[in-house]
C-alpha cells in the first residue's frame, strides 16, 4: 500500500461541486484528480496552464482612468518620485570583473515618509 498524508483544503462548495462533476465524466475521484495536479507541478516545476493575474477593482479603475486620459502625468521618474514624497538614494556598486568599486552608480529608492 501507498504511504499517503491527508491533504484538508478551503474550497468555495460549488467549485467544488462543479469541478466533481467534470472529474466523474473523466473517470476520476477528486482524489485522483488533485493527485494529478500534484504530479504535473512536480514535473513541470510550474503549475500545469497558463495563469494570468486577474486585476482588482482599484486596478481596473486605474487602467481604465489611464485609458480614458484621466490621471497625473510625470515628465520623468524624478518628478514622480517627488511627487510620492520618495527620497532617492545613490549607492556605488563594485564592478568585480574590472576589480574597479565605484565604476557603477545604481540607484536604490527609499519608502514613503
Amino acid at each position: 500500500m501507498f504511504n499517503t498524508q491527508i491533504l484538508t483544503i478551503q474550497i468555495d462548495p460549488i467549485l467544488k461541486q462543479n469541478a466533481e462533476m467534470v472529474f466523474k465524466q473523466l473517470g476520476l475521484s477528486a482524489s485522483q484528480a488533485i493527485n494529478l495536479f500534484y504530479q504535473q507541478v512536480q514535473l513541470r516545476q510550474n503549475l500545469p496552464f497558463e495563469s494570468k493575474e486577474i486585476p482588482n477593482e482599484t486596478t481596473i479603475k486605474a487602467l481604465n482612468d489611464a485609458e480614458a486620459g484621466k490621471g497625473v502625468c510625470f515628465e520623468n521618474t524624478d518628478k514622480l518620485f517627488e511627487d510620492l514624497g520618495i527620497k532617492r538614494k545613490l549607492f556605488a556598486a563594485s564592478n568585480s570583473s574590472k576589480k574597479m568599486s565605484s565604476a557603477y552608480i545604481g540607484e536604490t529608492y527609499g519608502t514613503l515618509e
